[in-house]
């Protein structure tokens, strides 16, 4: 009987503990502001998009007090070799957590993960980005012969 007495006070005691563990706070629940994906396509590596291949980066990024992310690492990028993690790291600072959520303040100061995805598609789907000529015609180096001889 005490062995039974025993069984049932371990079994409560791991009923409790599970019910009291806080569910653990993730970024992605409180994002209120993302990269833009139109500008995600935009910096698409090139040798990737010229090989047709797709591309997925984690960054870990520190949130800020104002809940904008800041100082972001690759902490992967598949695959390698392509320049997806550069490019990603252009993107930290675009995403921001909610701070009107309380539970969001547990992230505050804290590094989060965040998925970046490079999709060839999307890139695909942009408008050919046009030459612009400079919007004032450039001075020539030498307006006269005079200005450009050397002098002995």
């Amino acid at each position: 009987m005490a062995h039974s007495n025993a069984k049932k006070i371990i079994f409560a005691g791991l009923a409790v503990a599970s019910m009291a563990a806080p569910a653990s706070v993730q970024a992605q629940d409180f994002l209120i502001k993302r990269a833009d994906p139109a500008k995600i396509a935009a910096a698409y590596p090139p040798k990737a998009l010229r090989a047709g291949i797709d591309g997925w980066v984690m960054l870990q990024c520190s949130v800020r007090k104002t809940g904008q992310f800041e100082k972001c690492t690759i902490l992967e990028e598949k695959p390698l070799g392509y320049g997806f993690g550069a490019a990603a790291l252009a993107f930290g600072p675009d995403y921001w957590i909610n701070l009107k959520d309380p539970r969001a303040g547990a992230l505050l100061g804290d590094r989060v993960p965040q998925d970046i995805v490079f999709r060839v598609d999307d890139a695909l789907k942009l408008p050919a980005k046009p030459i612009k000529p400079p919007a004032k015609p450039v001075p020539p180096l030498c307006p006269s012969k005079k200005d450009c001889m050397e002098v002995n």
